[in-house]
């Protein structure tokens, strides 16, 4: 019986994980900002862990560390990049803010961001 009770309970905890998991694994990031006359825009590798409502995770070769949220389809994420990086500014390392939608399929993000104050647009696609 115990065995029994162990295996079932080893069971829902994986399904829990395989459910809210949707944002686990390697993305690359395309964006572009909205003034594109100075500012170009990019891709970007980054691998993301979804542990309930918390994302955490690396981007740019697993340099600059990741934290946000999930909240149903709505993720939000911070990360600071790394001086003399990409994204470095002239005022220091500002942090990075993106908002996006992931689709039902998880394979797909779509959203926002911001970086000291320019703002653009975002698509994530998971990498295969």
């Amino acid at each position: 019986m115990w065995k029994l009770t162990a295996a079932f309970v080893a069971l829902i905890s994986l399904t829990g994980t395989a459910a809210t998991g949707r944002l686990t694994g390697k993305w690359i990031i395309a964006f572009t900002f909205d003034d594109s006359t100075n500012i170009p825009g990019g891709s970007i590798d980054c691998t993301l862990a979804e542990d309930g409502e918390r994302v955490t995770g690396a981007c740019i070769g697993n340099t600059v560390p990741v934290v946000g949220e999930l909240k149903d389809s709505v993720v939000t994420w911070r990360m600071r990049p790394v001086p003399g990086g990409l994204w470095d500014t002239s005022e220091g390392n500002a942090p990075a803010k993106f908002t996006g939608l992931i689709d039902e399929g998880a394979t797909h993000l779509n959203g926002r961001f911001m970086i000291d104050g320019e703002r653009g647009d975002f698509t994530a696609i998971r990498a295969k």
